[in-house]
């Protein structure tokens, strides 16, 4: 059973964290600067490094840099599955005040890529890369994201026809039509 639920918050970011993962030490305050810098409405999120069960890195990960496109560009790029460690993210809170929701869903790995869609597409937020690893991200036998990765990629599709769904049919098609085309020529 899908819900919806709207995070409350008293402070102007939130910032997803996963138990497993390790944030640096200057992280939030590096975050919160660059968000400063930029529109209200923008999704801040970094580069990253892939650790090892023992906290051992593995290699830096970095995330594709979409500073210069415009938005809707950049939401072509979300809906063709560029995902980003949403560990890494600083959402502003004015966002929930929006309206903007997490539902909680049928396949938990599809939750951030979700609430991006909706973001992107729906509420026409921003995301800005800082290009700086600001988070170790443990990957372990046990992780969620990596079981059942099929089952979770149809369902992700589900996902993009329904947040597409909710808008004008022009503008549904203008979508799937540079989708498409992106996606001929990636």
């Amino acid at each position: 059973q899908e819900k919806n639920y709207k995070i409350g918050s008293n402070g102007k970011w939130m910032k997803w964290l996963s138990p497993d993962d390790v944030l640096f030490p200057n992280t939030i305050e590096i975050l919160v600067e660059e968000a400063k810098k930029l529109p209200e409405n923008t999704i801040v999120y970094s580069n990253w490094e892939m650790i090892d069960e023992k906290g051992k890195k593995m290699r830096n990960f970095y995330e594709s840099n979409y500073n210069n496109l415009d938005d809707f560009e950049f939401n072509v790029r979300l809906l063709n599955r560029q995902l980003i460690n949403v560990n890494t993210v600083l959402i502003p809170a004015s966002l929930f005040n929006k309206g903007c929701i997490m539902r909680t869903l049928n396949d938990t790995i599809a939750i951030d890529y979700d609430f991006f869609l909706r973001s992107g597409i729906l509420y026409g937020t921003k995301f800005h890369l800082v290009e700086k690893n600001l988070l170790k991200y443990r990957i372990h036998k046990n992780q969620t994201s990596h079981k059942n990765i099929v089952k979770s990629l149809k369902y992700i599709d589900k996902i993009k026809k329904e947040i597409l769904s909710n808008l004008d049919e022009i503008t549904r098609n203008k979508y799937n039509l540079s989708l498409k085309k992106y996606s001929k020529n990636k």
